[in-house]
Protein backbone atom coordinates (compact mmCIF):
# COMPACT_ATOMS: atom_id res chain seq x y z
CA UNK A 1 0.00 0.00 0.00
CA UNK A 2 2.80 2.43 0.91
CA UNK A 3 4.61 1.57 -2.32
CA UNK A 4 1.47 2.20 -4.37
CA UNK A 5 0.89 5.53 -2.63
CA UNK A 6 4.49 6.58 -3.37
CA UNK A 7 4.12 5.58 -7.02
CA UNK A 8 0.83 7.48 -7.28
CA UNK A 9 2.32 10.50 -5.55
CA UNK A 10 5.35 10.54 -7.84
CA UNK A 11 3.21 10.18 -10.93
CA UNK A 12 1.07 13.14 -9.91
CA UNK A 13 4.11 15.18 -8.93
CA UNK A 14 6.04 14.44 -12.08
CA UNK A 15 2.93 14.98 -14.15
CA UNK A 16 2.79 18.53 -12.84
CA UNK A 17 6.51 19.15 -13.33
CA UNK A 18 7.68 22.22 -15.14
CA UNK A 19 11.11 23.13 -16.31
CA UNK A 20 12.63 26.58 -16.47
CA UNK A 21 13.60 26.85 -20.12
CA UNK A 22 14.34 30.01 -22.00
CA UNK A 23 13.65 30.05 -25.70
CA UNK A 24 12.09 31.86 -28.57
CA UNK A 25 8.36 31.93 -29.30
CA UNK A 26 8.80 29.56 -32.25
CA UNK A 27 10.65 27.04 -30.06
CA UNK A 28 7.80 26.61 -27.54
CA UNK A 29 6.38 23.55 -29.31
CA UNK A 30 9.81 21.84 -29.36
CA UNK A 31 10.41 22.68 -25.70
CA UNK A 32 7.00 21.30 -24.68
CA UNK A 33 7.68 18.08 -26.56
CA UNK A 34 11.09 17.78 -24.89
CA UNK A 35 9.57 18.39 -21.43
CA UNK A 36 6.96 15.68 -21.99
CA UNK A 37 9.63 13.22 -23.08
CA UNK A 38 11.81 13.98 -20.02
CA UNK A 39 8.84 13.69 -17.64
CA UNK A 40 7.72 10.43 -19.25
CA UNK A 41 11.25 9.04 -19.10
CA UNK A 42 11.60 9.93 -15.41
CA UNK A 43 8.19 8.51 -14.48
CA UNK A 44 9.14 5.26 -16.23
CA UNK A 45 12.50 5.15 -14.42
CA UNK A 46 10.96 5.80 -11.00
CA UNK A 47 8.21 3.21 -11.51
CA UNK A 48 10.71 0.63 -12.75
CA UNK A 49 12.94 1.29 -9.75
CA UNK A 50 10.06 0.98 -7.29
CA UNK A 51 8.78 -2.16 -8.99
CA UNK A 52 12.22 -3.74 -8.69
CA UNK A 53 12.85 -2.65 -5.08
CA UNK A 54 15.83 -0.41 -5.89
CA UNK A 55 14.73 2.05 -3.23
CA UNK A 56 17.15 2.71 -0.37
CA UNK A 57 16.57 5.03 2.58
CA UNK A 58 19.22 7.66 3.21
CA UNK A 59 20.19 8.80 6.73
CA UNK A 60 18.39 12.13 6.14
CA UNK A 61 15.09 10.34 5.46
CA UNK A 62 15.25 10.73 1.68
CA UNK A 63 14.57 7.81 -0.63
CA UNK A 64 17.40 7.02 -3.03
CA UNK A 65 16.25 5.27 -6.15
CA UNK A 66 18.72 3.93 -8.69
CA UNK A 67 17.49 2.86 -12.09
CA UNK A 68 20.43 1.76 -14.24
CA UNK A 69 21.33 5.18 -15.69
CA UNK A 70 19.84 7.57 -13.10
CA UNK A 71 19.75 8.15 -9.38
CA UNK A 72 16.76 9.93 -7.86
CA UNK A 73 16.71 11.72 -4.50
CA UNK A 74 13.13 11.89 -3.19
CA UNK A 75 12.38 13.75 0.05
CA UNK A 76 8.99 14.52 1.54
CA UNK A 77 8.80 17.77 3.54
CA UNK A 78 12.37 18.79 2.73
CA UNK A 79 14.32 21.14 4.98
CA UNK A 80 16.50 24.01 3.79
CA UNK A 81 19.49 21.74 4.28
CA UNK A 82 17.96 19.18 1.89
CA UNK A 83 17.61 21.74 -0.91
CA UNK A 84 20.48 24.18 -0.33
CA UNK A 85 23.43 22.06 0.82
CA UNK A 86 25.64 20.55 -1.88
CA UNK A 87 25.35 16.84 -2.69
CA UNK A 88 28.27 14.56 -3.39
CA UNK A 89 27.94 11.65 -5.78
CA UNK A 90 31.01 9.48 -6.30
CA UNK A 91 30.63 6.56 -8.68
CA UNK A 92 33.10 3.68 -8.89
CA UNK A 93 32.87 1.69 -12.10
CA UNK A 94 33.56 -2.03 -12.34
CA UNK A 95 36.85 -1.10 -14.03
CA UNK A 96 37.93 0.73 -10.86
CA UNK A 97 37.55 4.19 -12.41
CA UNK A 98 36.13 6.78 -9.99
CA UNK A 99 33.82 9.53 -11.27
CA UNK A 100 32.85 12.64 -9.28
CA UNK A 101 29.31 13.84 -10.08
CA UNK A 102 28.78 16.31 -7.19
CA UNK A 103 25.86 18.70 -7.69
CA UNK A 104 23.63 21.39 -6.24
CA UNK A 105 19.99 20.42 -5.70
CA UNK A 106 18.65 23.46 -7.57
CA UNK A 107 20.57 22.42 -10.69
CA UNK A 108 19.08 18.91 -10.77
CA UNK A 109 15.59 19.31 -9.29
CA UNK A 110 12.29 18.39 -10.89
CA UNK A 111 10.12 21.41 -10.18
CA UNK A 112 6.46 21.07 -9.29
CA UNK A 113 3.75 23.70 -9.49
CA UNK A 114 3.26 25.64 -6.25
CA UNK A 115 -0.45 24.81 -6.20
CA UNK A 116 0.13 21.08 -6.55
CA UNK A 117 -1.01 18.98 -3.60
CA UNK A 118 2.39 17.29 -3.80
CA UNK A 119 4.44 20.48 -3.60
CA UNK A 120 5.94 19.20 -0.32
CA UNK A 121 8.13 16.69 -2.17
CA UNK A 122 11.62 17.53 -3.34
CA UNK A 123 12.94 15.39 -6.18
CA UNK A 124 16.32 15.68 -7.81
CA UNK A 125 18.02 13.29 -10.19
CA UNK A 126 21.39 12.81 -11.75
CA UNK A 127 22.41 10.84 -14.82
CA UNK A 128 24.79 7.96 -14.09
CA UNK A 129 27.48 6.56 -16.38
CA UNK A 130 26.34 3.91 -18.85
CA UNK A 131 29.26 1.65 -17.89
CA UNK A 132 28.70 -1.06 -15.25
CA UNK A 133 28.82 0.45 -11.75
CA UNK A 134 30.44 -1.23 -8.76
CA UNK A 135 29.39 1.27 -6.08
CA UNK A 136 27.97 4.71 -5.42
CA UNK A 137 28.87 6.92 -2.48
CA UNK A 138 26.43 9.78 -2.06
CA UNK A 139 25.29 12.28 0.53
CA UNK A 140 25.56 15.93 1.45
CA UNK A 141 28.41 18.07 2.71
CA UNK A 142 29.23 21.60 3.77
CA UNK A 143 32.32 23.48 4.98
CA UNK A 144 32.27 21.50 8.25
CA UNK A 145 32.30 18.10 6.52
CA UNK A 146 29.77 15.45 5.55
CA UNK A 147 26.24 15.84 6.87
CA UNK A 148 25.18 12.34 5.81
CA UNK A 149 26.33 9.64 3.43
CA UNK A 150 25.13 6.36 2.00
CA UNK A 151 27.02 3.67 0.10
CA UNK A 152 25.14 1.74 -2.55
CA UNK A 153 26.64 -1.42 -4.01
CA UNK A 154 25.84 -3.11 -7.29
CA UNK A 155 23.18 -5.35 -5.70
CA UNK A 156 21.13 -2.19 -5.02
CA UNK A 157 20.64 -1.40 -8.69
CA UNK A 158 21.37 -4.39 -10.94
Amino acid sequence: MKKQFLIYTLLILLGSCKFNKEGKEDDIKDINTLKEEVIDENIKAIKQGLDNFWEVEAPNGAKLLVNMDKIFYIKENPTDIDTSTRYFLHVTLMTGEKINLDFNYKDQELKSKNNSEYKDFAIAFRELPKEPIFSILTGQFNESGRIWQKVLHEQNFY
